[in-house]
Parts: structure tokens; sequence; C-alpha cells
């Protein structure tokens, strides 16, 4: 079988108009076709509401929970991320890290403001994993 030169399999077509997306396949299946579209969109989102640089870019990132140990802060983010997943694990370990360095106490008041068994549960793993680096 052989293949159409301005398919981009053999690199015709991006040498004559710029190509954002390559869709594999000779022909492409539907799913890549898909894809392809999906990355397409994808792109064309990112360019509707592409910005320039400006004063942000250049200020230095802030340290989460500087006040923190950094193998704690590792610790603690990596537990919170496998008990209840990347995104809300992350969310968890900033909330329990703010509160824990407000003492204790706040991390229980926190707890029951929230009423969240789960949380309950996945914040008992974080302090063990607290204890921990505190006994070392």
């Amino acid at each position: 079988m052989q293949c159409d030169p301005l398919r981009c399999v053999w690199g015709g077509t991006d040498k004559i108009v710029p190509v954002d997306v390559y869709i594999p396949g000779c022909p492409p299946t539907p799913a890549a076709t898909l894809y392809g579209f999906a990355m397409a969109l994808g792109l064309l989102e990112q360019k509707i509401h592409a910005r320039g640089p400006g004063e942000l870019d250049e200020q230095p990132a802030e340290i989460l929970h500087g006040d923190m140990v950094q193998p704690l802060r590792v610790k603690v983010d990596r537990e919170a991320r496998r008990l209840a997943g990347y995104r809300y694990g992350r969310q968890i370990a900033d909330d329990f890290l703010t509160q824990l360095g407000q003492g204790e106490e706040q991390v229980a008041r926190w707890l029951e403001a929230e009423n969240d068994p789960r949380l309950n549960e996945i914040v008992s793993h974080l302090n063990h994993v607290v204890e921990e680096v505190r006994i070392r």
C-alpha cells in the first residue's frame, strides 16, 4: 500500500502549509481522526485565549508552605494524592498543611466544619505521616 505524500506520513504537507496536528495512520482510523479533531480544537482554544507575557511571568514562584520542611511537604502531598487522586489530593494536602501550620486544634476544627468521613480518614493518614517524620 502506498501513501499519498500530502498526508504527512512521509513529511510533505508540513513543508507547504503549517501543520498543528498530525493524525497518525494511513488511512487514519476513526478513533485517530476523533483524537486529531479533539487535539485541533484544544489548540484552537489555546490560540483564541492566548495572552502575551506580563508582569506575573517575571515574578518568581512562591514556595507553598515554606514554613514546613520540604520532605514533610512531599510526603504529605504524595500520600494525599495516593488516597484522593491527583487533583483533590493536592487540595487536601494544601488545606491540611495550612491548618496544621495554625495548630493541631485548627485541624480538628476544620474537620468538624467539613463534616466529611472520607476527609477524616485521609487526614488521619496524613497525621500518621506527620508523626512518622516527627519521630525520626
